[in-house]
């Protein structure tokens, strides 16, 4: 597949699919880094590779459809631009607050990543009266570990926007139920 590891200014820029790689396997992370000097060979992606993942998107669409029939106000930060221009406008996106942001790009140091969704909720902000948690569609039916340490490190790169840790973050499974988890409880671990 393709490397996650990407190089920004001559560091090397980390994502939640980094680390939860390389608690999965460090080797893998060698090789990642080998590739970024050095482009190793590709396998191909399988047939059912890609039927999943146009599966997950249909699912990500398919829960944004009903965030906005419920009447919600959802802004999207817009796919344009270099990492640094996305994340100032999901900051200023942040700071208008609607009740969802869609495809929030945020960035702290070497780490980055892109949520989802932000979900506003009733909790002081240096934005006001509202504050965000992460929330993360899925696929499968049921939490796994590695999507629990993705939503830290977003409800991280969230406490530093908004100057207020979150209290919670979510999963939108594949049967459109929505798991509740506290940062809190995961947030040491992370």
């Amino acid at each position: 597949g393709e490397n996650s590891l990407k190089k920004l200014n001559g560091s090397v820029l980390l994502s939640a699919s980094d680390l939860n790689g390389f608690l999965g396997c460090r080797h893998s992370t060698f090789l990642d880094l080998k590739d970024l000097e050095e482009r190793l060979p590709r396998a191909k992606d399988s047939a059912q590779n890609k039927l999943i993942q146009q599966r997950g998107h249909e699912h990500e669409a398919e829960y944004l459809e009903s965030l906005k029939r419920s009447g919600l106000s959802v802004v999207e930060v817009p796919d344009k631009g270099d990492l640094a221009h996305r994340v100032r406008q999901t900051a200023q996106v942040m700071a208008d607050g609607p009740d969802i942001i869609f495809q929030a790009a945020l960035q702290d140091g070497q780490w980055h990543g892109f949520a989802d969704f932000l979900q506003k909720v009733d909790r002081p902000s240096q934005f006001g009266p509202f504050s965000y948690e992460a929330v993360d569609t899925k696929l499968t039916n049921h939490p796994k570990p590695k999507f629990v340490i993705q939503l830290c490190l977003y409800s991280e790169f969230i406490e530093q926007v908004q100057g207020c840790r979150p209290h919670g973050m979510s999963l939108v499974l594949g049967d459109l139920t929505q798991v509740n988890l506290r940062y809190d409880d995961f947030s040491y671990y992370h």
